[in-house]
């Protein structure tokens, strides 16, 4: 997954991709990174850790850019575990994650989703979508600098 991830370009994502295609899932890898991102910090390899976690906001801005109703939220899954671990990592881990897939502010984050999923939304329960919403808004603060207001919330 790290040399599909350093070699992605945001831009040929879409490249022979047919209309509705959901990406495989990868859940096995994005577990991993929470694993090692955890082993890493215990052995006093913040930074380590945090590039961990901003690896799995990459793989999550994949399925997010590649759109549609399950790609999103396969997406917000592996950001909603990014923010778990990093939330039970603590400060010292959060305020180091350096990532361009982490909004500046949470109402980006939901931008970001209902522009991606499109006219999907429509295929799910309005109480689905508020609940994606609101872990979405919670995973964020749980990955941004600002985490320590939401860090006993899990």
């Amino acid at each position: 997954m790290d040399n599909f991830l350093a070699n992605f370009q945001q831009d040929d994502l879409r490249a022979g991709a047919y209309a509705g295609e959901v990406l495989p899932d990868t859940r096995s890898a994005w577990r991993d990174y929470a694993r090692e991102a955890t082993a890493l910090a215990r052995q006093g390899r913040q930074a380590e850790s945090a590039a961990k976690l901003g690896q799995m906001l990459k793989l999550a801005a994949v399925y997010r850019s590649f759109g549609g109703l399950q790609n999103v939220v396969q997406g917000e899954e592996i950001r909603y575990l990014a923010g778990m671990t990093a939330a039970k990592l603590g400060r010292n881990v959060t305020a180091l994650i350096q990532s361009p897939y982490l909004e500046k502010d949470a109402s980006d984050c939901l931008v970001a989703i209902e522009a991606q999923v499109g006219s999907e939304v429509r295929q799910v329960r309005p109480s689905f979508w508020r609940n994606l919403e609101m872990i979405a808004v919670q995973t964020h603060y749980r990955l941004s600098s600002d985490s320590a207001s939401l860090a006993d919330t899990h």
